[in-house]
């Protein structure tokens, strides 16, 4: 389930009626926004170094030693592979 489906699901399908913890919408409406821009700030601090520095997550090894392997030249591109 992606988010946006998640929040129609628990709030409601119109995304004017949903709330947000810790911020309130003005008169207007509307979120403050330097409210949603510090919750995007926070969110996204320090997101580079999440795995440490030479460090992926899990799901990214496959990937990453694919690369490696590629560049070494024990792997051929799709490319090079294919017959002309």
């Amino acid at each position: 389930m992606t988010a946006l489906a998640g929040l129609a699901k628990t709030q409601g399908k119109d995304p004017k009626t949903w709330t947000i913890p810790g911020i309130q919408r003005s008169q207007t409406g509307r979120f403050d926004d330097q409210d949603l821009a510090k919750i995007l700030s926070d969110a996204t601090e320090e997101v580079a170094g999440a795995f440490g520095a030479n460090g992926s997550p899990a799901v990214m090894r496959v990937i990453d030693v694919l690369g490696m392997a590629a560049v070494s030249g024990s792997l051929s591109s799709t490319l090079e592979s294919c017959s002309h």
